[in-house]
């Protein structure tokens, strides 16, 4: 395997890990959860990854980068 393949399969391997975590979390004590990867350096290629734990963490993002985090707490 190429280490581009070895780094984008521990990308993906973390980031899952990452997710089954926060939704433990989430049935264990109720949090919600927002995950972002992206590449930090241009020798990676790999696509963004998001995850959101419920849509009203989707929903507070899409309200914050389009009203600025200001508004939210007016």
């Amino acid at each position: 395997m190429s280490p581009t393949r070895t780094r984008l399969a521990e990308v993906n391997h973390s980031f899952a890990a990452m997710v089954s975590e926060a939704e433990a979390l989430k049935e264990r004590v109720g949090t919600e959860t927002l995950i972002v990867a992206v590449r930090s350096s241009t020798n990676l290629n790999m696509l963004p990854k998001v995850h959101f734990t419920s849509d009203v963490v989707s929903h507070f993002c899409l309200h914050t980068l389009t009203r600025g985090s200001h508004e939210i707490w007016d």
